[in-house]
C-alpha cells in the first residue's frame, strides 16, 4: 500500500513541478519565461507581440523593448549593453545583427529566441518546461513503483 502511495505521489510531485513556464492549449503557455499565445509569450524574459520586447531582456511590441540590455524603437535599443540600428552587441538580453540577439531569454534569428525559457520558431518553447517531456518522464518513474506495488499487492 506504501509503494502504490510512493508511486502516486512521485507522479503527482513530478507533474506539479511543471506548473510554472508550463503548456495550456497548443503551443501557448503562461507564467516565467512561458509562451502565451502563438509565438507570443509573457513573463521574465519571454516574448510579448511579434518579435517584439519589453522589461529587461524580455519583449513587447513590435522589434522594440525597453529597459537593461532591451530593445527600444525598431531595430533600436537604450540602456546597457543594448544596441542601436543594426549594429551588434555581445551582452546577455542585447542584439546581435537586424532584429537578432543571443544569450538568455534573448532572441535569435526572426521570431526565434534560444536560452533558458527560450523559443525556437512560433508557438514551440524548447526547455525543461516541456509538458510531454516531463509526463514521460512521470511515466517513466513511476512505473517501477507502481508495478512493485502491485506485486506486494497480490501477495
Amino acid at each position: 500500500m506504501e509503494s502504490i502511495i510512493l508511486s502516486i505521489a512521485i507522479f503527482i510531485g513530478v507533474l506539479l513541478g511543471t506548473s510554472v513556464g508550463t503548456f495550456s492549449g497548443s503551443g501557448i503557455s503562461a507564467g516565467v519565461g512561458a509562451s502565451s499565445g502563438s509565438g507570443i509569450s509573457a513573463g521574465v524574459g519571454a516574448s510579448s507581440g511579434s518579435s517584439t520586447s519589453v522589461g529587461v531582456g524580455t519583449f513587447g511590441g513590435s522589434s522594440i523593448s525597453a529597459g537593461v540590455g532591451t530593445f527600444s524603437g525598431s531595430r533600436t535599443s537604450v540602456g546597457v549593453g543594448t544596441f542601436s540600428g543594426s549594429r551588434t552587441s555581445p551582452d546577455v538580453g542585447a542584439g546581435s545583427g537586424s532584429s537578432i540577439s543571443a544569450g538568455v531569454g534573448s532572441r535569435s534569428g526572426s521570431s526565434i529566441s534560444a536560452g533558458v525559457g527560450s523559443r525556437i520558431g512560433t508557438g514551440i518553447s524548447t526547455t525543461m518546461n516541456a509538458r510531454v517531456a516531463v509526463l514521460i518522464t512521470a511515466a517513466i518513474l513511476s512505473a517501477p513503483v507502481t508495478a512493485i506495488a502491485l506485486l506486494e499487492a497480490r501477495r
